[in-house]
């Protein structure tokens, strides 16, 4: 038994350390330990059984409405294979399971934060390195900027910006949260990561980025007393508004004829259409490229189609109906109120609750113009901090000096 559990916590550091590198090397790394719980029999099960709670249970939910939308949808052979993303969500229960308690969460956010600082480095080396590429390919992927955006270790600006926000999300609250003195490497990591996203040239990012600042700021566990440090939060703005390249950029956004924005609008009215035809379970997961092509532009047309519609409202809506949707937000707001009505004091747990609750906004606010939950990248970093962070909430340390002596924020 003691091998298994050294064999869990290894899997575990592994995953915390891969988890913003890689997602093939994360998949490995997973369905090994999942392997193992799995092959291992009764005596594991035991010992580390699966998490079964409110959020699971509303998960099983939006898993069996989806299942309808499957079979009354317009494919169903093509809805069962798309829907094997949603198994994604054993990530969450199968965490919670094998982290004995609060102080191993936090160890973990410790190093997936650090893990996603070090892939804004390269991001920074792409920005310098003066290697310029229309397509992502080879080796020079990672050390260079394909047409002007910084790709990280992701193969799109766009996913790496969303990976990147949800690791910010423990800077921003570090910083706001701590109780000594301003912490400077919390705020050098900010820059850091910020210019990152800057240069991956994600507007939606930006936007929950400046919206993750605004809550920050109006936190009201955060105390009036340190609430200013909110301000140390602007410097990536800062920045994005002293280049002009970037300001550029900022001020497509309110452009309906920019490209990509006229695109969009076009996907949220060809969803509009598309979800009267079915409005209460859809036309079924992953049939929106079918669907919407009869209403394509011919530019539009030339890449294949839609894959998705460019918000995850819309197209859960679209594919799972307006009873999906009802249950797909009942499902965030389950992974989302412990984090906000946590049993562990404000004072010793804050910052990382805090920090949890940002990286929940963070992929609800980037899921307004992206498909967040069809991104594996994205999705499985999502399950994986929130796991961590309700370990937090239902695994507290003990109380008494064993607790104050392992309590070490930053």
């Amino acid at each position: 038994m003691r091998r298994i559990d050294l064999f869990f916590k290894i899997g575990l550091l592994l995953m915390a350390v891969v988890l913003p590198f890689s997602i093939a090397a994360t998949n490995i790394v997973f369905f090994t330990m999942v392997a193992l719980w799995v092959s291992s029999g009764p005596s594991v099960w035991k010992r580390w059984p699966l998490h079964w709670g409110r959020v699971e249970q509303i998960f099983v939910v939006f898993l069996a409405v989806s299942l309808l939308s499957v079979l009354f949808g317009l494919d169903w052979r093509n809805s069962m294979w798309r829907m094997r993303k949603d198994l994604n969500f054993f990530v969450f229960p199968l965490i919670i399971s094998l982290i004995a308690d609060a102080s191993q969460a936090r160890r973990l956010i410790r190093i997936f934060v650090l893990a996603t600082f070090l892939t804004a480095v390269l991001g920074w080396i792409q920005w310098f390195s003066g290697v310029h590429l229309t397509e992502p390919s080879g080796f020079l992927r990672y050390i260079a900027l394909v047409n002007d955006r910084a790709l990280g270790t992701r193969s799109h600006p766009i996913r790496y910006s969303e990976c990147l926000l949800i690791g910010m999300a423990w800077i921003m609250a570090w910083i706001v949260f701590s109780r000594r003195k301003l912490p400077w490497r919390a705020l050098a990591a900010l820059i850091v990561m910020g210019g990152a996203l800057v240069a991956s040239q994600t507007r939606g990012s930006w936007i929950a980025a400046g919206i993750m600042i605004l809550a920050l700021a109006i936190w009201p566990a955060a105390g009036a007393r340190y609430r200013w440090r909110a301000i140390f939060l602007l410097l990536p703005v800062i920045f994005i508004i002293s280049v002009p390249h970037f300001r550029a950029r900022v001020e497509t956004i309110s452009n309906l004829k920019f490209e990509s924005n006229s695109e969009r609008l076009h996907m949220w009215r060809v969803g509009w259409h598309l979800f009267k035809q079915k409005p209460l379970l859809g036309i079924g997961p992953g049939n929106v490229k079918n669907a919407s092509f009869p209403y394509l532009m011919p530019e539009e047309a030339k890449g294949g189609g839609w894959g998705h519609l460019h918000n995850l409202y819309v197209n859960i809506a679209v594919e799972r109906g307006a009873a999906g949707l009802a249950a797909f937000l009942c499902f965030m707001w389950a992974l989302a109120r412990p984090l906000l009505k946590g049993n562990p004091p404000a004072e010793e747990y804050g910052p990382w609750l805090a920090g949890g609750f940002l990286a929940c906004l963070a992929f609800l606010l980037t899921g307004f113009t992206e498909f967040v939950y069809g991104n594996m990248d994205v999705l499985i970093s999502f399950y994986f901090v929130m796991a961590l962070c309700h370990v937090i909430v239902e695994k507290p340390l003990p109380s008494g000096p064993e607790k104050n002596a392992a309590i070490n924020l930053y």
